[in-house]
């Protein structure tokens, strides 16, 4: 007896200390988040007044961005946190100082993280957006309490909307778990429960008996398959905006459902990561007299100024003499064109300026440092997808779903030891970086990158979305491109289409394929740009003669 009662104390500490450590984590998480928004959003003129309703609504659209920013931070971290617990153990495992770190607290970090991935993607943003937008019904009171109204009510009808559409759309796509037949079946025999059912119609609680029934039929489905489901049509939408703009039409749907967002953006990323650096480090100084160029740019984006002023005054001078019906056509294109030029040539002397206060070990030592590792660290992240490409090929690697319990502590995930798990966790950083940098470089999606102090509450609960949804696809990123042989722990794992030869493998070609190109036209840009140069130099030099 006292030993079952000692037992069982001993999973009461340990429940209570794996909340404890869970609490701490996402407080550090939601402190990060909060002065990460702070930093983007715009001050509205409604957040002055404590007692105003618009700005109580903000601050509570802030709290559930701040929230969600928190756990998609925590998804991202999921994978670096689980390798450095792993490795940990492996080098001290008597220690006391690690005994608080075992499978249990990874396992219940994995499926918070999922649970409330979810909850923030499907509950907290929609919310956030629709309680900004709510005015209350018409008719009723103004107040906070007739926008919360107005919320709950536009939320739960887009809920079942989307979760209509959802099982339809299993039904079509998994033949097996759920088709049209057994939705026709489902909603006919509910409706004959409902009616001809003398149980129930004779029941004295016929509502509370009407409400089991759905809670008994729906609730256990909705938790455990259309949830996820939905959660993996949302990356699908974001890939199929991205692959209209690649015209990737080859690749399996059944990636795309859960994060092939990250499979286009990664590679961008990856080359834009080069024209990122040479816009925050100055780049050397190949050319003579950089003051004498800076100046040359200077007075040359004076004259263009003051031909913007004259032109200006001239649409005056004839719209007070009825020529500005003919003349306004001439004048916007020349317009257009001089404001163009003006934005390249002020461009220009911007970077001139920073070039002629930048030291030399700045321009000749870390920008060529940084672009070295950059360039190093793409090449081994498509080494390493190549090398798992081959080995999938073969069969001498296993695919990446999760089919046992894994447990901390018992072997090194890598051949090179901790050297190899701080080589995963560099690599796993560096296509988080590289997957958010890819995504703001497309077309449209730019136009959603944050300013700092001049972000509307509307694209800070955009941001969030995106930011979880790409995060959220880390994790099976890394898995199936095998940057890590870390197992997917919780809901992760059980993903069916990991046990997929053909997607799996579809997956690391088309990456292999879109990286390959993007940093071929990436490193042979400058050249082809000097070649074009003296081609069209040439040419003119041959038509003076």
């Amino acid at each position: 007896m006292d030993d079952e009662t000692d037992f069982r104390e001993q999973i009461f500490h340990n429940t209570v200390r794996e909340y404890i450590i869970f609490l701490l984590l996402f407080t550090m998480l939601y402190v990060i988040s909060y002065a990460t928004i702070s930093t983007f959003k715009r001050k509205d003129k409604e957040e002055c007044y404590g007692d105003d309703e618009d700005a109580v609504v903000n601050r509570i659209s802030l709290w559930m961005c701040t929230f969600s920013m928190a756990i998609s931070i925590g998804a991202a971290l999921l994978l670096p946190i689980s390798i450095i617990s792993n490795e940990v153990l492996l080098l001290y495992p008597k220690s006391y100082y690690v005994q608080w770190l075992n499978s249990s607290l990874i396992h219940g970090l994995w499926n918070h993280i999922f649970l409330f991935s979810n909850v923030s993607l499907f509950l907290l943003l929609p919310f956030a957006y629709l309680f900004t937008e709510a005015e209350g019904f018409s008719g009723s009171r103004k107040g906070i309490m007739a926008r919360v109204y107005e919320t709950f009510v536009v939320l739960t009808l887009l809920f079942l909307a989307v979760l209509g559409m959802t099982y339809i759309l299993s039904a079509l796509i998994d033949q097996g778990r759920s088709s049209l037949d057994s939705l026709f079946m489902f909603f006919l025999s509910l409706a004959i429960k409902f009616i001809f059912n003398s149980e129930f119609t004779q029941a004295p609680s016929l509502l509370e008996n009407k409400w089991k029934i759905i809670y008994d039929f729906i609730f256990p489905d909705v938790w455990s398959y259309y949830l996820p489901f939905l959660y993996s049509c949302m990356s699908f939408l974001g890939a199929l905006m991205l692959l209209c703009k690649l015209r990737i039409i080859t690749l399996s749907i059944s990636i795309l459902l859960t994060k092939s967002c990250a499979l286009v953006c990664t590679p961008l990323g990856f080359t834009k990561l080069f024209t990122v650096t040479g816009q925050l480090l100055v780049k050397p100084k190949f050319h003579g007299n950089t003051e004498e160029l800076y100046y040359v740019k200077k007075f040359e984006e004076d004259n263009l100024r003051r031909k913007l002023v004259n032109a200006t005054k001239s649409v005056i001078f004839s719209n007070s003499n009825l020529l500005f019906t003919e003349y306004w056509a001439s004048f916007q294109n020349g317009k257009n064109d001089l404001e163009v030029k003006l934005a390249q040539v002020e461009a220009e002397r911007k970077i001139l300026e920073t070039q002629g206060k930048a030291s030399s070990l700045q321009s000749y030592v870390i920008y060529p440092l940084v672009t070295i590792v950059l360039l190093l660290l793409s090449i081994i992240t498509f080494c390493v997808v190549l090398q798992n490409t081959l080995q999938l090929l073969i069969g001498f690697k296993a695919l990446p779903i999760s089919t046992q319990q894994f447990s901390l502590g018992i072997t090194s995930l890598s051949s090179l030891g901790p050297y190899g798990a701080a080589l995963e966790i560099v690599l796993i950083l560096y296509l988080i970086v590289t997957s958010g940098v890819g995504f703001y470089t497309l077309p449209y999606f730019s136009k959603m990158q944050p300013k700092r102090h001049k972000t509307s509450m509307i694209y800070v609960i955009s941001n969030c979305a995106v930011l979880l949804i790409l995060n959220s696809a880390v994790p099976l990123l890394s898995r199936t491109l095998g940057i890590t042989n870390f197992d997917l722990l919780g809901d992760f794992g059980r993903i069916e289409w990991l046990g997929n030869f053909f997607i799996v493998l579809s997956y690391n070609v088309t990456f292999i394929i879109v990286l390959a190109l993007s940093l071929f036209v990436k490193l042979t840009t400058p050249l082809r740009r000097t070649l074009i140069r003296m081609k069209n130099r040439t040419i003119s030099d041959t038509k003076d003669d």
